[in-house]
């Protein structure tokens, strides 16, 4: 997403379609598909770009070259990842549905039922982002463990200026990508784990609950689940109800789940 000038690219026509039907009441908002590697956009124009849950997908060296190519001198690229939704409370009144036989499905659905549809040979999300590369290699890399007092006045500077970046990319469109609470958290003096002079890591969890049609929904959305409604000829909606049905397995007396999620976010500047 180029999200200066309130530009979004994508690749998928789909998506498109829905960020459209989302997005109906904003006048400024405008889309593009096309590629990531070949940016519709002038040369050092864009403020900033945010790439959500697309690290493990793409060459990260062939894309940076386009984020430096599209960037403003100082311009922010955004990497937003999430982990698997890790149950910790159930309500109802299921007999054979406890805590732990829950997660226990959703590994074997992550695990069995996807087996081999997964892609991430970069290992960006199980690394929590923590292995990609520098943007700008050639700048000094820092200890993880920041000296705060050699950084302090440079980390207040970069995280007010972390703040406006996450409050401008934080459109309400289906889930927030981040409520104002986990902006202040994310921006606090703290400074997350400090790569480089101008890449930072943060990381925090998010707790919600869901209904297992609403899980199964969330699990739609990874890219295990698409691979394979085409390798066996079914919908979504198809698969939803098979995923339902592999959480639920016939307890009936399940009504919601409370999940709490890892989040993470790699931060640069040009």
């Amino acid at each position: 997403a180029v999200v200066s000038t309130q530009s979004t690219g994508d690749y998928s026509p789909a998506q498109i379609s829905l960020g459209k039907q989302l997005s109906a009441k904003i006048d400024n908002v405008h889309f593009h598909q096309g590629s990531i590697y070949n940016l519709p956009v002038t040369d050092n124009s864009v403020d900033c770009i945010v790439g959500v849950m697309i690290a493990q997908f793409i060459d990260i060296p062939f894309f940076f070259a386009e984020v430096k190519r599209v960037l403003r001198p100082r311009g922010v690229i955004m990497f937003h990842g999430k982990g698997s939704p890790n149950v910790v409370e159930v309500e109802g009144t299921g007999e054979n549905s406890s805590v732990e036989e829950i997660n226990k499905r959703i590994v074997y659905i992550k695990t069995k039922l996807f087996k081999g549809l997964f892609h991430d040979r970069t290992h960006f999300n199980p690394m929590k982002y923590s292995n990609i590369p520098a943007l700008h290699p050639e700048r000094t890399v820092l200890t993880s463990s920041p000296d705060k007092s050699r950084d302090s006045d440079s980390c207040g500077e970069s995280d007010q200026s972390l703040k406006k970046d996450l409050a401008v990319t934080n459109q309400d469109c289906g889930e927030r990508l981040l409520d104002e609470s986990c902006i202040e958290r994310l921006s606090d003096d703290s400074c997350g784990e400090r790569l480089s002079d101008q890449c930072v890591r943060k990381e925090w969890n998010v707790t919600r609950w869901y209904t297992l049609p609403q899980l199964a929904d969330y699990m739609l959305t990874w890219s295990a689940a698409g691979k394979y409604c085409k390798l066996h000829g079914i919908t979504s909606e198809q698969l939803k109800e098979k995923l339902v049905e592999m959480l639920r397995c016939g307890d009936k007396g399940i009504s919601r789940v409370r999940c709490s999620a890892e989040r993470f976010l790699w931060y640069s500047r040009n």
